[in-house]
């Protein structure tokens, strides 16, 4: 009885150390996501300090899979949210997206 509730208690711990640290590698990752993303933009020149309102990380690749990317809001556009993740095979940061809330003319910050 002792040595089953031993291996319980070890295999309860061993669960909750593979979660946690799952936890903290996605955090690491989504924040590397976030600095690379606002070194990025400070290199096409933007003050990343002034200009942006809010800077995020959502999943967007779906069930299959898993593909960050930040979500960006300028501070000069605040209904227009600008995405942004790494090229395939690279760590190599792009806007991927744009999504324009009002829709009546052409955002500001797009590059494609």
């Amino acid at each position: 009885m002792k040595k089953r509730t031993i291996v319980y208690i070890l295999t309860i711990i061993a669960l909750l150390f593979v979660g946690l640290s799952q936890i903290y590698i996605k955090k690491q990752q989504d924040q590397a996501l976030i600095d690379d993303t606002l070194s990025y933009l400070t290199e096409k020149g933007y003050e990343v300090n002034s200009e942006i309102a809010d800077i995020s990380v959502v999943d967007v690749g779906g069930e299959a899979r898993d593909v960050p990317a930040t979500v960006v809001t300028f501070t000069d556009e605040p209904s227009v949210t600008y995405f942004y993740s790494y090229k395939q095979d690279s760590n190599q940061v792009m806007q991927v997206d744009v999504v324009n809330e009002e829709g009546n003319q052409t955002p500001k910050h797009q590059e494609f």
